[in-house]
Formats: structure tokens, C-alpha cells, sequence
């Protein structure tokens, strides 16, 4: 009898967990990531270090990516409250994981929630906003390396006119007998 009632029991506490849970959405895409050094001459400029694809699967967990999501989905329509932004941000932040395709230079971006439409909508938004945030960083690095460039080529200026100056001269003072 004792062996009856505990199995009762565990049934119906196993009934009544399964039934309480709410199921959970997964959605998942791929976003193959590339690393582009730019080149200056023959010179390639190192423009970060570390493990690449584990700094771009940090960026899509970020708290700034998550943020970017919410704008693009239109989440923070209508709210103003400081805290209600954070907690979606943070929601949305705790829906992502990223993982690196095995042997490839792929990242695939998994989102989990309990609305079945949220997780896809969620990926794509990420994806999205980390690419935006990616072609925002490749302007910034362009911009620099051309402000580089700028500044060596008015310094080269500087040491061509000092050149020609001294080569003017000698030609002076090799036309005197100076030399």
C-alpha cells in the first residue's frame, strides 16, 4: 500500500510540474564573421588582438547589441521609464547565447523565450544591430587610418621642401665654387 500511495505521489507531482512549465521557443542564425586587415602599402596594421570570433560572440551578448535589439524591434516605443528600458535590455541580453560553428569562422546566435514569435524576431535584430555596430567600427578605423595618413604625408611635405631647400642650395654654391 505504502509502495501504491508514493507512486500516486511522484505521478501526480510530475503531472502537476510538467503542466506548470511554460514551454520555451528557440531561434537561431548564423553570421559568419570575417577579419579584414587593412593594408598600407605592404605594411598590414594589426587592428586588434586576442581571440577575434570570442570578441564578436562578447559583442553579441553585449549589453549595448541587446540594447540596439530593442531599439530596432521598437520594444522602447511609448516607454520612458529608465528601469522598464533596462529590463527589457536585460531580458533580452538573457535570451542570447552565442556559439562558434565547429571549425569555421561562423557564429551562430541562439535565442530561448516563451513567446513563440519573440526568439526569431530577437536573432534577426541582434544579427543585424552587431553588423550595423561592425560597419559603424570599420568607418571609425578607416577614418583614423586616413587621419594617419594625412598627418605622415604632411610631415613627408615638410621633409621634401627641407630636401629641396638644401638640394637649391648646393646648386647655389656649386654655381659660386662654393662646394
Amino acid at each position: 500500500v505504502t509502495i501504491v500511495l508514493v507512486f500516486l505521489v511522484v505521478i501526480a507531482a510530475s503531472y502537476y510540474r510538467l503542466s506548470s512549465q511554460k514551454p520555451l521557443y528557440r531561434s537561431s542564425i548564423k553570421v559568419k564573421v570575417v577579419l579584414r586587415s587593412p593594408v598600407i602599402g605592404q605594411t598590414h596594421i594589426e587592428l586588434a588582438a586576442g581571440d577575434y570570433l570570442a570578441t564578436h560572440m562578447e559583442e553579441i551578448r553585449s549589453y549595448s547589441v541587446a540594447e540596439g535589439a530593442a531599439k530596432r524591434l521598437g520594444w522602447f516605443d511609448g516607454v520612458t521609464d529608465s528601469t522598464e528600458k533596462e529590463g527589457i535590455t536585460r531580458s533580452i541580453q538573457g535570451s542570447i547565447t552565442t556559439q562558434q560553428v565547429k571549425d569555421t569562422s561562423i557564429i551562430q546566435i541562439t535565442v530561448t523565450r516563451s513567446n513563440p514569435e519573440e526568439p526569431r524576431q530577437i536573432a534577426d535584430a541582434v544579427a543585424q544591430t552587431h553588423l550595423d555596430y561592425n560597419v559603424e567600427e570599420r568607418g571609425k578605423v578607416r577614418r583614423s587610418m586616413r587621419e594617419y595618413i594625412e598627418k605622415e604625408l604632411v610631415k613627408a611635405e615638410e621633409r621634401l621642401k627641407v630636401s629641396e631647400e638644401a638640394l637649391q642650395s648646393f646648386k647655389e654654391k656649386a654655381i659660386h665654387g662654393e662646394v
